[in-house]
């Protein structure tokens, strides 16, 4: 399905708002063609025509066209180019089925089936104007790409330190896209001082969406999602007070195990194994042993920390590509959550 020449996604590392704001504004800005599927021709070099022009394609705008003629991903990857736009050729014939086209610049970054003409995602440069100028946050970290942006804003003052000389800031992780993946989210954050780890909370802790409404207009949807930041900002304490609950809790066998099952969806076994500090062997083991123990009884608590494993799990999304690097912040976040279910170590002495 690939072409030789297929446009790979670009990624930008800003340094401070003003930066993010302007390549959100510029280089990577995104423009929405609304057509139907029947009006734009694949071509097999990695080009395709629509009634605005001609563009070059990206991996997502083709995921998305495969999606869109109903071609699992499995096999649309193992056919040649040539064929992928055959197939897409005879099915769309008589498709015609409204579509949006996402756009940077020159080329083509995503395609979503729009049958109801209600695909209307957030404009990431208005929202981060908004941002800036409306909330007094300090940028930690951020990256912008085709395939959307990634923040991580910290409230000044607003840190725990679980350990002496530990410090954790508090504040929100905030994500878009434009081009038909994951949609305007504000999620409650925290970042690690001593290693610039992140740390995505899970949705239980507070978050903000963009509203999809379609009665609502860019405006009125720009005042709900800044009033839902400004609310999730307000109840950021309990995030600081997971941190206290992880120093002293230890992991039971069967949660470390589902917790390696996470991080090795995500990473290949033996990364997943160094990342959780488990031999080959200690894994096996503790896999045999969960499922050789009678449902009824109890699992056993290992003598695995935390707070150790949700830093060692956060520091393993470092470099890591946005999807993996989200992915891995957000299975060390929900680990916190968990954690604050089970008794102390101390209590079972």
């Amino acid at each position: 399905m690939l072409p030789k020449n297929l446009v790979l996604d670009e990624e930008a590392f800003p340094k401070t708002f003003d930066e993010l704001v302007e390549l959100a504004s510029t280089t990577f800005r995104v423009e929405h063609e609304r057509t139907t599927l029947e009006s734009i021709a694949l071509r097999p070099d990695g080009t395709v025509a629509t009634p605005a022009g001609e563009w070059r394609v990206t991996r997502n705008f083709l995921e998305g066209a495969a999606k869109a003629i109903e071609i699992p991903l499995h096999y649309a990857y193992k056919i040649s180019p040539d064929l992928f736009c055959e197939n897409f050729s005879q099915r769309q014939e008589d498709a015609a089925v409204p579509i949006t086209i996402s756009r940077v610049g020159e080329v083509v970054t995503g395609l979503v089936l729009d049958r109801k003409s209600r695909y209307r995602p957030a404009s990431t440069g208005d929202v981060l104007r908004a941002v800036r100028n409306e909330f007094d946050w300090e940028l930690r970290r951020a990256s912008i790409s085709f395939g959307g942006v990634d923040v991580e804003l910290v409230l000044p003052g607003r840190m725990v330190e679980p350990a002496l000389g530990d410090v954790i800031e508090v504040g929100v992780s905030l994500t878009n896209s434009e081009s038909g993946d994951r949609q305007l989210k504000a999620s409650a954050y925290s970042y690690r001082l001593s290693c610039t780890n992140g740390a995505i909370m899970s949705d239980q802790m507070g978050v903000a969406r963009w509203p999809n409404d379609p009665r609502m207009t860019d405006a009125g949807s720009l005042r709900s999602f800044k009033n839902g930041l400004a609310t999730l900002s307000e109840r950021l304490e309990p995030v600081a007070a997971l941190y206290l609950t992880a120093v002293e809790r230890r992991l039971p066998d069967d949660e470390y195990y589902n917790l390696w099952r996470r991080v090795a969806y995500h990473l290949p076994r033996t990364e997943a194994d160094d990342v959780l500090g488990l031999t080959e062997q200690e894994r096996r083991e503790l896999q045999q042993t969960i499922r050789e123990r009678n449902p009824l009884e109890s699992a056993v608590l290992t003598n695995r920390n935390v707070y150790d494993i949700h830093n060692r799990i956060t520091h393993a999304a470092h470099g890591r590509t946005v999807g993996v690097r989200r992915s891995l912040q957000a299975v060390g976040g929900d680990l916190l959550s968990r954690a604050e279910k089970w008794p102390p170590a101390a209590s079972l002495n």
